[in-house]
């Protein structure tokens, strides 16, 4: 990559694309995607590189003192509480997308 491709990747902060560069060009070597499944490839993991960081600015920025992560969450503490439930629930995260709110009903 020349350093010209190198400064507009990055003035168009394509982060992903310019670290994973190598990667894309072994995966269009290989010639299992066509150009428009290429591109498309690229697209979705900038999107996912640009959302992931987007999250972490926003815990950052929320500067909550302990990283509260369902990953970490003690459910051995709280054995009423269906894990499998709760984690169905995490997963699917469409109840954010719909504006709904999440109740918990029970004892503390």
């Amino acid at each position: 990559m020349n350093e010209e491709l190198t400064a507009t990747l990055k003035y168009l902060c394509l982060k992903g694309l310019l670290a994973n560069w190598d990667h894309y060009i072994a995966i269009a070597q290989d010639g299992n995607f066509s150009h428009t499944r290429m591109l498309q490839y690229i697209v979705e993991e900038e999107y996912k590189i640009k959302k992931e960081n987007a999250r972490k600015y926003r815990i950052n920025r929320a500067k909550i003192p302990e990283q509260f992560v369902i990953e970490t969450y003690p459910f051995s503490n709280q054995r009423k509480l269906n894990k499998k439930k709760i984690l169905n629930i995490y997963d699917s995260f469409d109840y954010i997308t719909k504006s709904q709110n999440i109740i918990w009903v029970g004892p503390t």
